[in-house]
């Protein structure tokens, strides 16, 4: 039994504890003693089964009711830590709240309700989908938001019970959320001093995106799937599996000439949005290329062939199709050599005006309608099967974009 265990807990917290600390020592007692005796009793007999609910909830009441989670010394310096421990530093864990007490410190555990942003967002669109087969855009942002306080006024006093039902040692009285007017003006202040002392900047960067949730995703809440030959995947918004792990050869025509290059590519559907084409300095095959001009076959203009050295020769046809505004290395590359930057997906994940024939499609969709007008225009060279990984958001189950979008 939980509350058995915190008894022992206590005797030994009181026999450590320094002697000259009385006042901690004659609370200490009084709590030892309130948990060995119940001040409701279902029967002058002992009970023949444990009733937690009798002898938790009572116990518990009277912990809260007498002030036995509050400090104990207000004249002395508190020690307070936050429910849940901070897990960045690693420096504290729940057992310093124990040893501190065992010390004779005045102890303030001190709970806490995080908002969990995306998550919370996610699971509320999910039940308002479920209901009443609606999302978030159908009922509006204030409606919305409704619906999210309701969901965490109902959430924040079941974990308060079950952490009361634990028997956690916490100060109620203390209880705090991450997003209440104290924590965000705090927040805000914090933020403005940073930008003032020239600490954080804005500025455009990749990023990874969802298009079912439409929001930025973290690097930690990616799934990698890793595909070894052509494969059928699910992916959010498609009533059919999208085939990944194929990478495509397609020939592109050099400006006023009949020379041709090839590129590699498993995203066909970014084509649109190729600025230029990339090789390797040092690869002999294109040396007398470089600074040439190529047809391209989707938008009817010319793109450059650039010279840099990340490009690997033996991947592929040793020649890259250059992206940035949906490649992470492209865009790195994009500014380095000063390149265009051409959005030919938007965060629906739909093709954008940049290509008239195609604005519209959903990307995947596109990958197919892309490849039949290559195919038609005799520039496919070859379809191969590649291994890669595909990048997943854990929330949503959606194959990830890759994004420009102004930045902290």
């Amino acid at each position: 039994m939980y509350l058995s265990m915190i008894n022992c807990n206590l005797c030994l917290i009181y026999r450590r504890s320094s002697t000259k600390n009385y006042n901690f020592k004659k609370n200490l007692l009084s709590l030892f003693c309130s948990t060995a005796s119940s001040s409701k009793r279902t029967s002058s007999e002992f009970p023949p089964v444990y009733d937690p609910k009798i002898v938790e909830k009572d116990r518990y009441d009277w912990w809260e009711k007498n002030g036995c989670f509050k400090s104990q010394n207000p004249q002395s310096s508190t020690f307070s830590m936050i429910l849940p421990p901070p897990n960045i530093t690693g420096t504290l864990h729940l057992g310093h709240t124990l040893v501190k007490k065992m010390q004779g410190v005045p102890v303030s555990w001190i709970p806490g309700i995080d908002h969990a942003g995306i998550a919370t967002q996610v699971v509320v669109e999910r039940k308002l989908w479920k209901e009443k087969m609606c999302t978030r855009h159908d009922i509006g942002r204030e409606n919305f938001i409704k619906l999210i306080s309701n969901w965490k006024s109902e959430k924040e006093k079941i974990i308060c019970d079950q952490l009361r039902k634990l028997g956690a040692s916490v100060n109620w009285e203390e209880i705090f959320f991450t997003l209440d007017p104290e924590r965000t003006i705090s927040v805000v202040e914090a933020f403005i001093k940073l930008y003032e002392s020239g600490l954080i900047y804005r500025t455009n960067s990749i990023i990874n995106w969802s298009t079912s949730i439409k929001s930025a995703i973290s690097d930690i809440e990616i799934d990698l799937k890793e595909v070894n030959a052509p494969t059928l995947l699910d992916v959010p918004g498609y009533d059919n599996p999208v085939e990944f792990g194929i990478m495509t050869e397609i020939a592109c025509k050099l400006y006023g000439s009949d020379e041709e290059i090839s590129i590699a590519t498993t995203r066909v559907e970014t084509m649109p949005g190729d600025v230029a084409i990339a090789v390797n300095p040092n690869d002999g095959r294109y040396v007398h290329l470089h600074g040439k001009m190529v047809f391209h076959p989707i938008r009817n203009t010319h793109i450059p062939i650039i010279c840099d050295e990340f490009v690997d020769p033996e991947f592929g046809t040793g020649a890259v199709k250059i992206t940035p505004a949906h490649n992470k290395n492209d865009f790195l590359v994009g500014e380095k050599h000063n390149l265009q930057i051409i959005h030919a997906i938007d965060e629906d994940g739909k093709i954008t005006s940049c290509c008239p024939q195609f604005a519209g499609l959903k990307r995947f969709e596109a990958r197919r309608k892309i490849l039949e007008k290559l195919e038609s225009q005799g520039l496919v060279r070859s379809k191969k099967p590649h291994s890669m990984q595909i990048p997943f958001c854990s929330r949503s189950g959606d194959v990830l974009e890759f994004l420009i979008k102004p930045q902290w």
